[in-house]
């Protein structure tokens, strides 16, 4: 599989994280049950952790993100070429500070995110004189999460040209996908991964009945995650309930979804089934659960066909596909 890559786009973020008892109403005094990340920001960022969850199962990607030209990106970057990552359109703005997401969650799930943009408001500009060399990639792949719209729709216009599928790992953040770039990705995504609530603002955005109404656009399979629940794939072919994978304990949500989809596009990229890449996300999924961060409990490909086996049977990979 090697020279077969993947493309992901979308911001960057240094994480720092606060549970709570739960939310109360304005002006209300909630009670702080962890703090993590405040002064030492863990790595994260939805692109970000897919490219890392990728890498660490061997599969070869390109990151499209930008992180301040300052300590912690320096930093940040020099984690991501360790992990395996393609670096080289991962750009260092001068002059700006590393986008950060402050992530309050409470005992209930629910959750709150505060998200300073920094260096990726500029990220057109750092990025526009390097985007050409996209065309000498031989790219197999292209994931797209939230992200700069302007930087989005040049890659997907390119992804399309070159007909390579995409995979486009929705967010509840307006600011990034404008009406007709939202129409735009419906139409050329091959696939499309949303939780519940993201499914809801989709169907009020677009007047639909069903969240199965969503292929009607474009997309060919749809992956609705339940967290505790599972997830149910959406095909022409009906519907499927994807059951969960139990972590061995819950310590943080974050980047569960963004673990959910490096599993889907692993099984895709290896020609599997849009079900059975729901499974592997599945798996992966419940070890981001496992410690603070969204990167850290990341596992390597023989842990994920371990636990993989032990909840869905055999591995669905021929040994030397992988």
């Amino acid at each position: 599989m090697r020279g077969r890559a993947v493309l992901i786009s979308g911001y960057a973020s240094l994480d720092s994280f606060i549970l709570v008892d739960r939310f109360r109403g304005l002006g209300e005094t909630s009670t702080v049950l962890a703090l993590e990340g405040l002064g030492h920001p863990l790595p994260g960022g939805c692109a970000c952790n897919i490219a890392v969850a990728c890498a660490r199962l061997g599969i070869e990607n390109f990151l499209v993100t930008a992180l301040g030209k300052d300590a912690e990106g320096l930093t940040y970057r020099n984690l991501l070429r360790a992990a395996g990552v393609d670096t080289r359109f991962v750009c260092l703005v001068k002059g700006k500070n590393s986008p950060r997401t402050l992530l309050v969650n409470d005992r209930d799930g629910n959750h709150m995110t505060f998200y300073y943009p920094g260096a990726s408001d500029h990220i057109m500009e750092e990025l526009r004189d390097e985007l050409p060399a996209l065309e000498e990639l031989d790219i197999h792949y292209g994931v797209i999460t939230v992200g700069d719209p302007r930087l989005t729709r040049e890659l997907v216009t390119h992804l399309h040209r070159k007909e390579t599928p995409v995979l486009w790992s929705f967010r509840a953040d307006m600011r990034a996908y404008p009406p007709d770039l939202l129409q735009f990705l419906l139409e050329v995504a091959a696939y499309l991964v949303i939780n519940e609530a993201e499914a809801r603002l989709l169907q009020r955005i677009l007047s639909l009945g069903d969240v199965s109404e969503l292929l009607r656009h474009g997309p060919k399979g749809v992956v609705v995650t339940k967290g505790s629940r599972g997830s149910e794939v959406i095909t022409e072919a009906g519907r499927e309930t994807i059951p969960p994978v139990r972590p061995s304990c819950v310590v943080d949500p974050t980047g569960a979804g963004d673990g959910f989809v490096a599993g889907v596009i692993y099984g895709l990229y290896h020609g599997l089934p849009l079900s059975i890449s729901a499974r592997i996300g599945a798996t992966l999924a419940s070890f981001v659960l496992e410690e603070w961060g969204a990167q850290t409990a990341l596992p390597g490909l023989a842990k994920l066909k371990a636990r993989y086996c032990k909840n869905f049977g055999p591995w669905p990979i021929r040994e030397g596909d992988q």
